[in-house]
């Protein structure tokens, strides 16, 4: 089964942020990893529940999948995931999400 989904805006702007850093150094670079992490989060489609939930943030709803160095965070609800960030492993997990309240 395809479920459905969604990205947020705060993820958008995390992955145009990472964008951005990368071509810093490479476009072509930056595009390769883009184009991996939307590929990957399109498995989530087939396999919603693959991701652990993301322990420090004492949310069981909040999930994660990895791909390089990225935390791709989503949610599975209601037969919808949502990608809510796009982070890079050493970004504070806990400070980033307390921005979002």
């Amino acid at each position: 089964m395809g479920y459905r989904l969604n990205w947020s805006d705060r993820a958008i702007t995390n992955l145009t942020t990472i964008e951005s850093y990368i071509a810093e150094d490479s476009q072509f670079q930056a595009q390769r990893v883009i184009n991996e992490l939307l590929d990957y989060a399109e498995e989530l489609r087939t396999f919603p529940l693959m991701g652990p939930v993301v322990l420090e943030l004492h949310d069981m709803h909040l999930r994660q999948i990895v791909k390089y160095s990225y935390r791709i965070i989503y949610v599975f609800n209601d037969n919808i995931i949502t990608i809510v960030a796009v982070l890079h492993g050493r970004q504070d997990m806990i400070s980033q999400f307390a921005k979002r309240k």
